[in-house]
């Protein structure tokens, strides 16, 4: 979920009636588990064939964006329970069958993630900073290959690609949004944008994966209101996976 999900506009951790949301959510979701016992939320996990998928919860746990990194460095949109969790389960997608039979490894959370050009009233991961890099260096002390970000909240849909992050070029869709008002805005430059990826319309994106197993691919297509392509990209598992060190 993202903000409207769960509640007001930039919702965080103070909003009242996080808990109703939480019932709600799961009255109408199909989510396999919610969080953990003694740590409510949405966060979660499910594979799909060779797809894994991560599912952060940016709501329940989430300090307001407003608040200053520099006086507040563990400033956080998932809390520190949820942060165990993800770091344990990214150690166990390295166990030995994981890596060899899992090509796809989804993060979903509801605001973007990696950086880009400054938006005012924005909830990204610019906002978080210390956090962003602590998932980051998460994924990269764990030799994790192909890592995908799926994100939301902008109103608008783009795939976007950081080289310097990991070992290979880490991508993050953006899809959004169904229902709500499209962002119409002109965009600041950023050189991340994958040329011709921006929808700036109601939208909905597909991730279909296929190929063989030596060369599997993502293909990611979005649609707009009346179900028409308007783009469509490939990634393939090749181009996320982990350079080889030479043998010495």
């Amino acid at each position: 979920w993202d903000d409207h999900d769960y509640g007001p506009n930039n919702s965080s951790r103070s909003f009242p009636l996080k808990d109703v949301s939480l019932e709600a959510f799961k009255a109408h979701s199909g989510n396999k588990t919610y969080g953990e016992a003694d740590n409510p939320g949405v966060y979660g996990t499910l594979q799909f064939q060779d797809a894994f998928f991560i599912m952060l919860d940016n709501r329940y746990y989430r300090d307001d964006a407003n608040l200053p990194e520099q006086f507040h460095p563990d400033k956080t949109e998932y809390g520190a329970r949820q942060k165990i969790w993800l770091r344990d389960t990214l150690a166990h997608l390295k166990e030995s069958n994981n890596m060899r039979f899992l090509h796809f490894r989804f993060i979903c959370t509801g605001s973007q993630f990696l950086p880009q050009p400054d938006y005012p009233g924005n909830e990204d991961a610019d906002r978080y900073e210390h956090e962003r890099q602590e998932i980051i260096d998460m994924v990269r002390e764990m030799d994790l290959p192909g890592v995908i970000f799926l994100t939301g909240d902008v109103h608008y849909s783009v795939l976007r690609r950081a080289g310097g992050l990991l070992d290979y070029p880490l991508y993050e869709l953006t899809s959004s949004s169904m229902t709500a008002g499209p962002n119409t805005f002109k965009l600041k430059p950023d050189p991340t944008r994958v040329e011709g990826t921006v929808f700036q319309d109601n939208n909905y994106c597909k991730v279909a994966i296929s190929g063989p197993v030596n060369d599997r691919i993502a293909t990611i297509s979005c649609f707009n209101r009346d179900n028409k392509l308007q783009w469509t990209r490939v990634i393939r598992a090749s181009e996320l996976a982990i350079p080889e060190v030479p043998a010495k």
